[in-house]
């Protein structure tokens, strides 16, 4: 589980579980493109507003969860 600030992640991390938590933003993020082993992303139940554009970077990624996002806004 991530808390609402994220420290520093290592590039080799395959999850990430931050469902059920504060966490409002990923975007601003500078290490969040560095995550080239990240194959899930648990994003369920928490504040976010929008996905972060380094997303697109993320190619090893196969699972992501959006579940209660309320405030999810997608383009």
């Amino acid at each position: 589980m991530c808390r609402a600030a994220l420290p520093s992640l290592p590039a080799s991390l395959e999850e990430l579980w931050c469902s059920s938590n504060s966490l409002a933003e990923l975007s601003d993020a500078p290490w969040f493109s560095r995550l080239t082993q990240l194959q899930l992303l648990d994003l369920n139940r928490t504040n976010i507003t929008r996905l972060p554009q380094p997303m697109a970077a993320l190619h090893a990624l196969r699972e992501l969860y959006l579940e209660q996002c309320t405030f999810l806004h997608i383009d």
